[in-house]
């Protein structure tokens, strides 16, 4: 116990010589619940927000988990109708300030399958636009059981053959072979909402490259500000463990800012409708131990501790033995 508050605060007043600026845009809806109308307004807010903070020169404006719908991917290729009409709007918006822009949208492919029909899926995604192109895609890899994801498909697939179909349930499928996107020379990785509480997926984009995080989620089922701000406190860990930032956009959640060491820089309100803007700073390509190692250190002393035990109490049995036998 010790130790780890010597290395902690000896790694505490590490510096960094970039910083990257960045406009977080926090919404207030539950989107993607309604229908087109409820998309049309929330989009109309997020470009209001985004509008206003377009004076502070971000490198990188960042939108919550899921803040546009319907899937620009989809909707653009395959069909002609209203919803389409809204992405030819984003792409219009978009291409006439030039900005990087993070956008949280359900991105749906169809690939070729081979009974001639077309293997169709979904995913949680976070979409890189520079202007109207898209320049990188993270999927959504540890997805939410029963809210995301029906983890007994195999075991009741006709129920699982009716959620599909239901127009009431979005199944996601989790994404592969993610890597970080860039700006400005800078990496960095989006996870998304409560990717944040596992170490490893945070572990993995930095040793990827990642020289920032970025979190983007949705609270708005929980609708509790606790709930938001104990979302807000693993996101802290993930920052500490490897020694990197995290710039955090939510709705109806707690947007913030979070230095490499953990600390809160910005914050805005629990379901405000606002955005902010800091500089984050960015790491090197310096890893912490953490990030090298994992977790085998607490493995090893687990084993040591278990294996104590173990021994102590085979030779306290062969003692009481060993005293009973002499009466």
């Amino acid at each position: 116990f010790c130790l780890i508050l010597v290395y902690g605060s000896l790694s505490i007043p590490g510096k960094f010589n970039k910083s990257i600026n960045i406009v977080l845009v926090q919404n207030k809806n539950i989107a993607f619940l309604e229908r087109t109308d409820r998309h049309r307004e929330s989009f109309e807010k997020l470009k209001k927000l985004t509008d206003k903070a377009v004076s502070l020169d971000p490198d990188l404006v960042i939108w919550p988990e899921l803040a546009f719908f319907p899937s620009i991917n989809w909707y653009y290729r395959y069909r002609n109708t209203f919803e389409k009409s809204m992405i030819e709007d984003l792409k219009d918006y978009l291409s006439a300030r030039d900005l990087h822009v993070l956008i949280g949208n359900p991105d749906i492919t169809a690939t070729p399958a081979g009974n001639g029909g077309y293997d169709i899926k979904t995913y949680n995604a976070s979409l890189l636009f520079v202007g109207e192109k898209v320049t990188g895609v993270y999927r959504k890899q540890h997805l939410v059981p029963f809210g995301e994801y029906f983890p007994y498909a195999k075991m009741f697939p006709d129920f699982y053959q009716w959620l599909q179909g239901h127009p009431d349930v979005d199944l996601f499928t989790p994404g592969e072979n993610n890597v970080p996107m860039e700006v400005d020379g800078i990496k960095f990785s989006p996870v998304i909402c409560f990717e944040d509480s596992f170490p490893d997926i945070s572990r993995n984009m930095v040793l990827k490259g990642a020289q920032f995080l970025v979190n983007q989620t949705s609270d708005s089922l929980a609708y509790s500000e606790v709930a938001s701000v104990q979302h807000l406190l693993m996101a802290v860990f993930r920052c500490v463990e490897n020694k990197r930032g995290m710039a955090r956009a939510t709705n109806y959640g707690m947007t913030a800012f979070i230095s490499p060491n953990g600390r809160i820089m910005n914050e805005i309100p629990f379901s405000a409708e606002d955005f902010c803007a800091d500089e984050l700073p960015v790491a090197g390509n310096e890893k912490t131990f953490y990030t090298l190692y994992g977790d085998w250190l607490i493995i090893l002393i687990t084993v040591i501790l278990f294996t104590v035990i173990i021994i102590k109490t085979g030779f306290y049995i062969y003692y009481l033995w060993v005293k009973n036998k002499e009466k």
